[in-house]
C-alpha cells in the first residue's frame, strides 16, 4: 500500500515538474528554435529552474501562482534537484551485482571455499565501484559487508586450518 502511494505521489510529482518546465522553456522563446530543445538546453532549463524563486518564475510566466500553484512549484523544484543530483539512468546494475556476489560468495564459502573467496572479492570491488558512481547506495553497502564479512571468514578459517596442521 505505502509502495503504491509512493508511486502515485511520483508520478504527480514528475507531471508536476514537466508541466513547470514546459512553461519555462515556453516562456523563454529566444532559445527555442523550430520547435526543437536540444539535451544541453533541457539541461541547462532544469538547473536554473531548481535555482529559481517564486518571483522570478512569476515574472518570466506573467502570472501570480496561487496557493497551492506554490506548493506545486516547490515540490517541482525539489524534485528537480534530486533528479540533477542522480546521475539519470537509474541503474543498480554494479550494486545489485555486488549484493548478489557478496550474498552468494556467504554461502559458496563452505561448498567451494576458492571460489567463495573469489566471488567475495568480486563483490566488494563492484560494491566500492557501486557506491562511487550509482544512486543505490544501499545494495552497494550491502555486497561490501557481505563481500568483507566473507573474506574475513575465510582468512579466520585458513589461520585455523594452518595452525592446525603444524601441530
Amino acid at each position: 500500500m505505502l509502495r503504491q502511494l509512493r508511486l502515485i505521489m511520483t508520478f504527480i510529482f514528475s507531471i508536476a515538474t514537466i508541466s513547470i518546465l514546459s512553461a519555462a522553456v515556453e516562456s523563454d522563446k529566444g532559445r527555442m528554435k523550430q520547435g526543437h530543445i536540444t539535451q544541453s538546453e533541457v539541461i541547462t532549463t532544469k538547473k536554473a529552474f531548481s535555482a529559481m524563486i517564486i518571483a522570478d518564475y512569476e515574472k518570466q510566466t506573467g502570472k501570480k501562482l496561487g496557493f497551492f500553484e506554490e506548493i506545486k512549484f516547490k515540490l517541482a523544484q525539489k524534485y528537480a534537484k534530486k533528479l540533477e543530483k542522480s546521475d539519470g539512468s537509474g541503474k543498480k546494475t554494479l550494486s545489485f551485482l555486488a549484493l548478489i556476489l557478496g550474498g552468494g560468495s556467504l554461502l559458496c564459502l563452505f561448498i567451494l571455499p576458492l571460489f567463495g573467496m573469489l566471488m567475495a572479492l568480486a563483490g566488494l570491488i563492484l560494491g566500492i565501484v557501486g557506491l562511487k558512481k550509482e544512486s543505490s547506495k544501499t545494495m552497494a553497502i550491502l555486497g561490501i559487508v557481505f563481500g568483507g564479512l566473507t573474506l574475513l571468514l575465510a582468512i579466520f578459517f585458513i589461520i585455523l586450518v594452518a595452525s592446525f596442521s603444524f601441530v
